[in-house]
C-alpha cells in the first residue's frame, strides 16, 4: 500500500470520530497501536504497521501538530428545555406590532418558566385567568449564535393542546393547526440567523375558550460546531 493511501486511511479515523478526546500511540511488543479515547464511547484501539505509524507521524509533524494528544473541538449546544424561563404575553389583546422580531421591547411582558397553562400538573407558569377569557399566549426567548454557518442541527419541539405558530427573527418557520408533541427539524432556516442575538417566538392556542385545561411547553435545541 502506497504512502499516500496509508495516511488517508488513518485520517479517516478522525473524520468519523469527531468527539476524540485523546489520541495515543503505544508500542505494544514492538507493534504500534493507535488508541483513541472517544468521548463517552468505548475506547478503540487500532493496529497499524510500523511504516504507517512513521508515515502518519511525519505528516503530523509537518503540520506542526503535537502527536501525543489531539483534542477535538467541542460542540456548542443551546438546549432550551421544560422549565426554562421565557417572556410571555397573555392573549387578552393582540401584542404590539413586531412582537416576534429582534429588538422588540418585551420589558412589559411577564416572565416565567415553561410549561404554560392551567388545569394540568405540568404547568410551571399557571394561567389561572385564561379559561373563558382568552385562547392564546405568546412567548419570546432570545439566544446567541457565534457563527450561523457552523450550525449543523436545529430542532423545535412543541407540546401543545392546540394550534401554534413559530417564528425565527420574525420569519414564520412552522404553523400547525392541530395539537402535537414531536421534534421538528428546522435546520433549513439556519441561514435566517445572525451572529449575535436572535429570537425564537411562538404563539400557542387552546382548542376552545372554555376548555378544562391547557398546556404549552416549547423546547428548542441548536448545535453549532
Amino acid at each position: 500500500m502506497g504512502f499516500k493511501r496509508k495516511v488517508n486511511n488513518l485520517m479517516k479515523i478522525f473524520k468519523y470520530n469527531t468527539k476524540i478526546n485523546y489520541l495515543f500511540f503505544y508500542d505494544f511488543k514492538s507493534a504500534p497501536f493507535l488508541f483513541i479515547e472517544n468521548g463517552d464511547k468505548r475506547p478503540r484501539a487500532f493496529y497499524v504497521t510500523l511504516n504507517l505509524f512513521l508515515s502518519f507521524t511525519m505528516v503530523v509533524f509537518m503540520l506542526g501538530v503535537f502527536t501525543h494528544t489531539v483534542q477535538a473541538e467541542p460542540l456548542r449546544v443551546i438546549n432550551v428545555v421544560e422549565g426554562d424561563v421565557w417572556r410571555y404575553f397573555k392573549g387578552e389583546k393582540k401584542p404590539k406590532s413586531k412582537w416576534n422580531h429582534i429588538g422588540f421591547d418585551d420589558s412589559g411582558w411577564h416572565s416565567g418558566p415553561s410549561g404554560f397553562g392551567y388545569g394540568d400538573s405540568n404547568n410551571n407558569t399557571v394561567l389561572d385567568d385564561m379559561q373563558g377569557k382568552y385562547t392564546s399566549v405568546c412567548v419570546r426567548r432570545e439566544f446567541t449564535v457565534d457563527n450561523p454557518n457552523a450550525i449543523t442541527r436545529m430542532t423545535l419541539t412543541i407540546d401543545s393542546d392546540g394550534a401554534f405558530i413559530a417564528y425565527l427573527n420574525g420569519l414564520k418557520v412552522i404553523q400547525s393547526k392541530v395539537k402535537m408533541n414531536e421534534e421538528l427539524d428546522i435546520s433549513g432556516f439556519a441561514h435566517e440567523l445572525f451572529p449575535g442575538t436572535n429570537v425564537l417566538c411562538i404563539q400557542a392556542f387552546n382548542d376552545k375558550i372554555d376548555s378544562d385545561d391547557f398546556t404549552f411547553i416549547p423546547r428548542f435545541k441548536l448545535v453549532e460546531e
